[in-house]
């Protein structure tokens, strides 16, 4: 935080956590992609980046994005960076609210309809505390007024502790106590982020060089991405020092090789990516704040669970989601472009199973997309997402026909099936066999009682005609929100038995 307005003086603290940071939001600003903050979608690009601006009056110093004119008005995000920062009544903590606020309520600095703050920080070392925070913003922001932001926090404890401890801060910064509204204006102008660039190996840098990787192979460039990334640490690292400001055209005078590397018309939009942030907010929001979870081990460890899904899926080659896709989408349709209906519901569902299964791999094959492997244990599951809510009886038989040549009759329910968004309204057509009738459930049964819907004609030449079809064996069917249910358990013990019973159809 900046004491002084000396550009010497306050450019010369970065830390490399600091300049890494600086340094995505730089790829991020010349690559036009997409911030971290949902505020900011498609369509906000990044015009220029200061670093160390104290000498302009700004107590939020350590990095000020400013976002090109959209709709008539700037927007900005004024970030502090503090690695080693705890979401608790301490010194640190008080130190980046004192700068929010002198900040907040300098009209020449900060625009409270357009500017934000970003308090960015390492990996948290509480991460319940963590997401209770990031919460408690989120409701703030998604609020009519003090009163309805109010109520919305003192139903949990956590979150109601993680308030005072802002407005324990504010205080301190005011010198008195703020009033409602002022408080509530306040938190709605908050955003927090967590990157751990100072861990070994480094996700964050993964994913951005990972960025980089994809625009490479999009405008065929010639230098390594983690060249490139060095080279912007580096300038970064020197605008520090300088107080310096950095705009796409400075860096591209620098390094004229980036500008083909960072053709605007040839970097891709990550549809997937975009998709599973939305999902992820209310995803979120569900476990922090689910009474159904008596169990708080198991809420760290869905919390902790979503983090590592989420990583997983993002490193993933958007061919390879593209293929598995096309076997998780039900009617199966030849489709040339990306569809990512049901990539939010995969991603929570993956989430669940992570908490037992930490080996688990999407694939692309006609009779299963999901392998997972624990120690000794292997399986397969077919992962099924009904796009037109379909009930359990179209969809099977529908698979049916196409599955019938591409595995063997007596191994048509050999993989267990989990099927998400289907039409459920109607208990008889519920055959999923934990929640519904499919327990022992023969397909010569839903032949006879639902074949109307296809023709049956097609599975005449199963062997066992005869016996009405008592050779397809029993449907092996579990519906999705079986899958949900695990967070209900009132053990981390019982949540692993239930689910390798639901994975494994035992």
């Amino acid at each position: 935080m900046s004491t002084t307005p000396s550009p010497i003086s306050t450019g010369a603290g970065g830390s490399t956590f600091e300049h890494s940071v600086q340094t995505e939001f730089i790829c991020l600003m010349i690559g036009s992609g997409k911030v971290p903050i949902n505020r900011f979608e498609a369509g906000y690009i990044i015009d220029h980046i200061s670093f160390q601006a104290g000498y302009k009056d700004v107590e939020t110093d350590d990095m000020v994005v400013t976002f090109q004119p959209k709709d008539g008005s700037v927007n900005r995000i004024f970030a502090q960076m503090k690695t080693t920062i705890r979401l608790t009544d301490n010194s640190l903590f008080k130190e980046v609210i004192d700068g929010f606020w002198k900040d907040c309520n300098n009209p020449s600095v900060f625009n409270k309809i357009n500017d934000i703050f970003t308090i960015i920080m390492g990996p948290p070392t509480n991460v319940n505390t963590f997401n209770n925070a990031s919460l408690l913003l989120d409701r703030a922001r998604s609020s009519l007024d003090y009163q309805d932001f109010h109520s919305k926090i003192i139903a949990y404890d956590n979150m109601e502790q993680i308030f005072n401890v802002f407005k324990s801060a504010v205080e301190d910064a005011k010198g008195e106590a703020p009033s409602e509204s002022e408080m509530w204006e306040f938190l709605r102008c908050i955003y927090i982020l967590s990157y751990d660039y100072n861990n070994d190996p480094s996700h964050s840098k993964r994913n951005i060089l990972h960025f980089l990787d994809i625009t490479k192979k999009r405008v065929q460039g010639v230098e390594e991405s983690l060249s490139v990334w060095n080279n912007l640490f580096a300038m970064v690292a020197e605008n520090n020092f300088k107080a310096g400001i950095l705009t796409s055209q400075s860096i591209f005078n620098k390094y004229p090789s980036l500008i083909d590397w960072f053709d605007q018309a040839a970097i891709p939009v990550n549809p997937v990516k975009i998709k599973i942030d939305e999902y992820k907010i209310g995803m979120l929001q569900t476990i922090i704040s689910s009474t159904s979870i008596v169990d708080e081990e198991i809420r760290t460890l869905l919390l902790e669970s979503m983090e590592d899904v989420y990583t997983k899926l993002m490193e993933l080659d958007i061919d390879v989601i593209k293929g598995f896709l096309n076997r998780y989408h039900h009617p199966r349709e030849s489709n040339p472009n990306l569809s990512v209906n049901g990539i939010g519901e995969l991603f929570e569902l993956l989430t669940y199973i992570n908490c037992r299964v930490k080996s688990w791999s999407i694939q692309n094959f006609e009779v299963a997309n999901l392998k997972v492997v624990e120690q000794d244990k292997s399986g397969w599951v077919q992962l099924i997402y009904s796009t037109n809510k379909f009930t359990f009886p179209m969809i099977i038989l529908d698979l049916g026909m196409k599955l019938y040549n591409q595995t063997p009759y007596n191994n048509y329910f050999e993989n267990r099936w989990i099927i998400e968004n289907a039409n459920m309204d109607s208990d008889n057509e519920n055959l999923c066999d934990i929640c519904g009738l499919g327990k022992d459930y023969p397909f010569s049964k839903l032949l006879i009682d639902f074949g109307k819907i296809v023709k049956i004609d097609y599975f005449k030449d199963v062997p066992g005609n005869s016996n009405g079809y008592k050779d397809l064996g029993n449907v092996k069917i579990c519906c999705a929100k079986c899958i949900r249910k695990v967070r209900e358990s009132v053990n981390v013990e019982s949540l692993n038995d239930t689910l390798w019973g639901v994975l494994a159809g035992d």
